[in-house]
């Protein structure tokens, strides 16, 4: 995919690498045969600005700007795949319109972006749940894509669900603000 570098293990020493902590992502990146799916999910164009909870390396970031132009923001709390992840970025022919964000992603402000992707373990989803509630319900045609795990079943349904045959079956999510948990 045009704007994403597939490094192998050995061209990347972090890939596959579990994070030290208690870490809120799983220990691997999003398959890079997965990118289009969620970019297809994810309502983007060159005015929208894309924030990756837990980005890794910054794959989908530089897959959805080479893709639409938008604004892409990754949040990663591992220094070492932060400076990986700026490489990639000097690479692009837009450097500017990517952003690495070095930090915990519960502490970012979400009102950076129009659309939101997560890959989160579910205690990740647990850990930003009412962030992303209030995030969804503050403004009109925002969206969250869940890679492998959605929110737990208070939440009702997705508004689209997909199931990515070539990568062993993965599921995404899409959510919307009608999806959100009503109060009781």
């Amino acid at each position: 995919m045009q704007g994403y570098v597939d490094d192998d293990d050995a061209a990347n020493p972090f890939a596959g690498m579990w994070m030290d902590g208690d870490s809120l992502a799983p220990p691997c990146g999003a398959e890079p045969t997965i990118l289009p799916h969620i970019l297809s999910l994810l309502p983007l164009s060159a005015s929208s600005t894309l924030l990756d909870l837990g980005c890794g390396d910054g794959r989908i970031c530089l897959a959805a700007t080479a893709a639409t132009g938008c604004s892409s923001i990754g949040v990663e709390i591992e220094p070492d795949v932060c400076i990986r992840f700026r490489e990639l970025i000097s690479l692009t022919p837009e450097p500017d319109k990517i952003t690495c964000i070095e930090g915990d992603l519960r502490d970012v402000d979400f009102e950076i972006a129009d659309a939101i992707h997560v890959y989160l373990l579910p205690e990740g989803l647990d850990a930003i749940e009412e962030q992303v509630i209030k995030w969804l319900t503050a403004a009109p045609n925002r969206s969250v894509v869940c890679n492998t795990w959605g929110w737990s079943k208070k939440w009702g349904s997705e508004t689209k669900k997909i199931t990515v045959e070539e990568c062993n079956d993965t599921h995404l999510f899409l959510y919307t603000a009608e999806d959100v948990p009503k109060p009781p």
